[in-house]
């Protein structure tokens, strides 16, 4: 299971992040950016959708 840390750390670099209808209906701003709040992220399974949120973790820890 992943944090709400982790899921905004990946949001902030993941060039496949598109924020969800929350964001754009202004229900949230747009600087709170996270996983959470993406498109490709289903909250039922704690995971992304297009299958990249891991990598993108492990990237973020070799940088």
């Amino acid at each position: 299971m992943s944090s709400e840390q982790q899921r905004i750390s990946v949001a902030q670099s993941c060039s496949k992040y598109e924020p969800g209808e929350a964001i754009l209906r202004g229900f949230l701003a747009e600087e709170d950016i996270s996983c959470s709040y993406c498109e490709h992220w289903s909250n039922e399974k704690d995971d992304c959708l297009l299958d990249i949120f891991d990598s993108q973790l492990v990237n973020l820890d070799q940088t």
